[in-house]
């Protein structure tokens, strides 16, 4: 293909660490077969302390990579080119670099610029909880991939000259971790309350996410569709994609990440915003749940878990919450008591980086949790909790890291 001759990964990939007093790297990496030769480079820049993060960047680099090449093909190659990728460790660093190299547009955002073949993310919080995860949260991946994809794009006539809708369309399409389609937990957009009549209502109301995501669905049935033209978006009136009516449950906020197979998460938040997650499990009552958890040291920090019916109403969605904070205290209430309920703290004291357990389980048609010596109980008659149940966690101003195990009776 014409663009694994023009475009193919140098034997070398770059990776410079320049701003934040880190060392630089150079990485092998394998290159693709071509009777050509012609490289591109990624100068991937993180902070020190999330550096144990590199591998898990240059693996998406180079699936990114395979799966552009795979639809860019039929596009014409301008130019070769130079990514260049800066990690933040917070806000303020972004907003220093931002006001240096004289840059539009809110740090907090992922952004690319083509012109500079520059991206910047910002970490949401630095955080020794974030900081201790083995590889970088898949939504901080999915950011990546989505920028980086506007940087190769710019090296490509017709994408250049493309419609906004089908640039971001085309980086999100390409940016899902591990292939998953956009209908798949939890991938990192809420379309539960947009998607059935997106294409009607589409307006700057609908949130960023929910139309990029529709936007790559009209990408990708494009692209499918119409396999040998350079401007495919000139077809856009013989659009026919199927729209799922199907609630969607996963991400609402940005930062996650996700070890489904342990049942272990852990959410981050910018100071002031809240990140939820439907976990992707459906208790039904007959084993017992046991939970470890630990929130991070951000003061003012809010986190816990809600349990929902399995099938909602808008009037009735939260019904049980469970906070949590950083000194193992947690507690368990309807929604909607009156009067703050104060948090129940283990008799021991928890310090920083260990984890504080609990239990719920249902007994004598109640839901009851239990640490220790202390018992809460809910009776589910008049309560409005109807088994089977969903579980939600959220936080808000900080850090939540959440594994959970069903205990068989």
């Amino acid at each position: 293909m014409k663009w694994l001759s023009w475009f193919l990964i140098s034997k070398t990939l770059v990776l410079s660490l320049s701003i934040f007093s880190c060392t630089s790297l150079l990485i092998q990496v394998p290159s693709f077969e071509s009777e050509e030769f012609s490289s591109l480079t990624l100068q991937l820049e993180l902070p020190k302390k999330y550096n144990h993060w590199r591998p898990g960047f240059e693996s998406e680099w180079e699936t990114l990579l395979r799966s552009f090449y795979f639809y860019a093909d039929r596009f014409s190659p301008s130019s070769q080119g130079h990514c260049r990728v800066v990690v933040f460790e917070n806000l303020v660093q972004a907003e220093s670099f931002y006001k240096n190299y004289k840059l539009k547009g809110d740090p907090a955002t992922p952004r690319a610029f083509p012109s500079l073949s520059l991206a910047t993310i910002v970490l949401p919080i630095n955080d020794r909880l974030l900081s201790g995860l083995n590889q970088p949260p898949q939504t901080l991946l999915h950011d990546f991939r989505h920028e980086v994809t506007h940087l190769l794009s710019a090296f490509a006539t017709e994408l250049l000259s493309s419609p906004l809708w089908f640039q971001e369309g085309f980086a999100e399409m390409l940016a899902p971790i591990n292939h998953q389609d956009v209908h798949s937990w939890p991938h990192p957009h809420d379309v539960y309350m947009w998607w059935p009549d997106l294409e009607e209502s589409m307006n700057e109301q609908v949130p960023s996410e929910v139309r990029y995501t529709w936007y790559a669905e009209k990408v990708r049935y494009l692209l499918e569709k119409f396999p040998g033209d350079k401007k495919p978006w000139l077809r856009e009136e013989k659009l026919i994609v199927e729209k799922s009516t199907e609630p969607f449950l996963g991400l609402r906020g940005r930062h996650a990440f996700y070890d489904i197979s342990n049942n272990h998460f852990l959410l981050a938040s910018f100071p002031g915003s809240q990140v939820e997650l439907d976990l992707p499990f459906i208790w039904d009552g007959r084993n017992r749940l046991e939970f470890n958890f630990r929130v991070g040291t951000a003061s003012k920090s809010s986190a816990g878990i809600v349990l929902l019916n399995q099938f909602f109403s808008d009037e009735n969605k939260s019904l049980v919450h469970i906070p949590c904070d950083g000194r193992g205290g947690t507690q368990l209430f309807l929604a909607g008591s009156r009067g703050a309920l104060a948090l129940s703290y283990p008799k021991e004291e928890i310090s920083f980086g260990e984890y504080s357990k609990f239990e719920l389980m249902i007994e004598n048609d109640s839901l009851k949790m239990k640490r220790g010596q202390m018992q809460k109980s809910i009776p589910l008659e008049g309560s409005g909790l109807s088994l089977p149940l969903r579980l939600r966690i959220y936080v808000s101003n900080g850090t939540f890291e959440l594994s959970y195990e069903e205990i068989l009776d």
